[in-house]
C-alpha cells in the first residue's frame, strides 16, 4: 500500500508478521553491565529483546527492524566510549574492544564484521571521499552531478566537486562465526547535507527452486542530515530467515536538485506472486526546491592515519555557507583508547592524537583547514581511537560536532 505522500505505508503493508521498527540513535545507552557475556543463543536472543521491547519469534530466533538516523548537529555526546560499529545493536552487545562471548566461544567481533560486511567499510582514498569500485560514471546534463554506480549495482553515488551523496545496499547472512545476519539501504552524503531522504524497499526470500516472493515491505526518511539507515537484523533461521535480495529505491533532496536511484544486494532470479510498485514521484513533505538553502557550516574529514614511523599530520576542512564571519571553536584532540593488535604475539601499539585549539573565524563563505597529528608513542600493531570537537555559536546556542579520529600502527619503533 503506498501512502498519499508517496511513500510506502511499512507498518500494515507485510506479507510476513507484523513488526514494529524502531527508530534509534548511534550513541544509544546500554541496557546492563557487561552486556558482551551470554549462556547461549536463548540468553542473547532474551537480552535483544528485553533492551529494544521486542518479541523474540522462538526462544533461539529473533527479528529487529531498525530505522538509524544520524544528525549532523547535535551537542557533544556525553559518553566516552567510541563507537566501534555503525550498528546500534552490535554496540549494546559488545564489550570496548568488540568482544561478543557466547557460551564457551569468544567472537571477535570487529573481525566478523570486517570479513562479513566489508562491502559497507568504505576505504579512505585521500580525498575525503569513501572510495567504492565504480564500474560506470557518466556527467548527468540536468543537474551537472557525475553519477557512479558500481556493476553490482549495490552503490550509486552523485557528486559535484568535492560534495557527493551516496545510496548503498548491503547483505550479510549469518556465518558459521557470526550468529546473525543482516540487511539494509543508506542513504549518506559528505560535505553538503541533504534537505530531505527517503528509503522505500523490498525484501524477497526463497520459495523453492529458484524462484523468491516478497517476505517484507519497509520504508524509511529524514530531513536536513547526512545519514539515514533502514535495517533488519535477526538471530536464527525458520521463522525469521535471512532476506535472499532486497530492492530499493532511494530518494532525495540534496544540492538543490532532486534525486533518485535503484540499489540492490543478494539474487532473486524469478519473483513468485505480486509485487507492489515503488512510489512515483517525490514526497508531499519535502520542503519546495524555490527555498533557498539555510546557512550551515559542515565538516568534511578522513581523518584515518596508517603510521609506521614519524608523526602524521591530516587536515579536516571546515566549511561555512553564512554570509558573514562565524568564528568556531577547536577543543584539544583527545587520545581515548587503543585497540589490541589483531594477531596473536605481537606488541600492541600505542599513538596519541594532537592540535592547536582555540579559536578560528572563517570568513563569509569559505573554509578552513584544521590540521590533526597522530604520533606513535609505543610501536607494534594496534589501532588508537580519538575524537575533536569544533563549537560554533547559532542564535543564542552553541553548537557542537565530534570528529572521530582512528590511528593505525604497523610494526614501528617507539618514539620519544
Amino acid at each position: 500500500m503506498i501512502n498519499k505522500d508517496n511513500s510506502y505505508d511499512s507498518e500494515t503493508e507485510r506479507t510476513s508478521e507484523k513488526k514494529k521498527r524502531i527508530v534509534l540513535e548511534l550513541d544509544a545507552p546500554r541496557k546492563c553491565k557487561p552486556c558482551w557475556e551470554f549462556k547461549n543463543i536463548e540468553d542473547l536472543v532474551d537480552h535483544i529483546a528485553e533492551s529494544f521491547e521486542i518479541e523474540p519469534q522462538s526462544p533461539n530466533s529473533i527479528r529487529v527492524s531498525v530505522s538509524i538516523k544520524k544528525p549532523t548537529k547535535s551537542p557533544i555526546p556525553r559518553a566516552s566510549r567510541r563507537l566501534l560499529f555503525d550498528d546500534p545493536i552490535l554496540n549494546q552487545i559488545t564489550s570496548p574492544h568488540g568482544e561478543l562471548l557466547l557460551g564457551s566461544q569468544s567472537i571477535n567481533v570487529l573481525l566478523a564484521e570486517g570479513i562479513a560486511d566489508k562491502n559497507r567499510i568504505s576505504p579512505p582514498n585521500g580525498t575525503g571521499v569513501s572510495a567504492f569500485a565504480a564500474d560506470e560514471c557518466y556527467m548527468d546534463p540536468e543537474t551537472g552531478f557525475e553519477i557512479c554506480m558500481s556493476g553490482d549495482g549495490r552503490t550509486i553515488r552523485h557528486s559535484l566537486d568535492a560534495d557527493w551523496i551516496e545510496f548503498h545496499a548491503w547483505r550479510s547472512p549469518a556465518k558459521f562465526f557470526k550468529p546473525w545476519w543482516k540487511v539494509g539501504t543508506r542513504i549518506k552524503s559528505s560535505g553538503l547535507n541533504f534537505d530531505a531522504a527517503q528509503i522505500d524497499g523490498r525484501e524477497y526470500v526463497d520459495f523453492y527452486g529458484q524462484t523468491c516472493g516478497i517476505s517484507d515491505y519497509y520504508s524509511g526518511s529524514g530531513l536536513n542530515g547526512d545519514n539515514l539507515e533502514v535495517t533488519d537484523w535477526g538471530i536464527g533461521g525458520i521463522p525469521t530467515p535471512t532476506p535472499t535480495h532486497i530492492e530499493s529505491l532511494c530518494r532525495a533532496q540534496w544540492n538543490s536538485e532532486r534525486i533518485s536511484g535503484m540499489v540492490s544486494a543478494g539474487s532473486c532470479p524469478f519473483v513468485s506472486g505480486p509485487v507492489n510498485p515503488f512510489p512515483d514521484g517525490w514526497p508531499d513533505s519535502w520542503p519546495p526546491l524555490d527555498v533557498p538553502p539555510q546557512p550551515s557550516i559542515s565538516v568534511i574529514s578522513n581523518l584515518r592515519f596508517a603510521s609506521y614511523a614519524p608523526p602524521k599530520t591530516k587536515t579536516l576542512t571546515v566549511v561555512s555557507t553564512f554570509p558573514d564571519p562565524i568564528t568556531i571553536t577547536v577543543h584539544d584532540a583527545e587520545t581515548e583508547s587503543s585497540l589490541p593488535s589483531p594477531q596473536p604475539l605481537v606488541f600492541s601499539g600505542e599513538g596519541v592524537f594532537s592540535n592547536e585549539p582555540g579559536a578560528i573565524t572563517i570568513p563569509p563563505n569559505s573554509a578552513v583547514q584544521i590540521p590533526i597529528t597522530f604520533t606513535v608513542v609505543r610501536g607494534g600493531n594496534g589501532t588508537t581511537l580519538g575524537h575533536v570537537d569544533i563549537s560554533w555559536p547559532l542564535g543564542g546556542a552553541s553548537i557542537a560536532r565530534r570528529v572521530q579520529l582512528e590511528g593505525r600502527i604497523y610494526m614501528v619503533t617507539a618514539f620519544s
